[in-house]
């Protein structure tokens, strides 16, 4: 009978990490290959051949389970590819001027807009587009009561 071999991938480099996969089942390697792919758990289960009924709730279960693997080749692709954050950004920000030039781009612009404002945090909870109305004014209050109790100090 002929044992089968596992391949390790070329982003896996860590002596111990190597250990670590090759203890892996082929399920569970064949789904961490299928994942750094598509980035969906779900569909990767699946083509692991993990019970599609159970994929999503398998899916989920490996992310966290194999996460290690999976920064491991993210961290790989990071230093390959040679893509930085700056370079997204400005990338971003040559984009959207460029969308907003002469020959206007609307959907374009707006779209480059939206992931500059992402990365930034401009559509985090705690900015003000995000909050209630209620939320506003009990921190107006706030804010006023402590400018009180400021000025009943002094």
């Amino acid at each position: 009978m002929i044992k089968s071999m596992t391949i390790i991938p070329k982003w896996l480099k860590d002596k111990k990490l190597i250990e670590e996969y090759l203890k892996l089942t082929s399920k569970q390697q064949v789904f961490i290959q299928r994942y750094i792919i598509n980035f969906n758990a779900r569909l990767a289960a699946e083509e692991a051949k993990y019970s599609k009924k159970t994929s999503k709730q398998i899916g989920e279960q490996n992310l966290s389970k194999l996460a290690r693997f999976i920064n491991c080749y993210k961290a790989y692709q990071k230093t390959e590819s040679e893509i930085t954050v700056e370079y997204v950004v400005n990338s971003l920000r040559t984009v959207a001027e460029r969308c907003m030039g002469d020959k206007l781009d609307s959907s374009g612009a707006n779209r480059s807009l939206e992931l500059l404002g992402r990365h930034t945090g401009a559509f985090e909870k705690d900015n003000l587009q995000k909050k209630t109305d209620i939320e506003i004014i009990l921190e107006q209050i706030a804010e006023k009561a402590e400018n009180a109790i400021r000025g009943l100090e002094q």
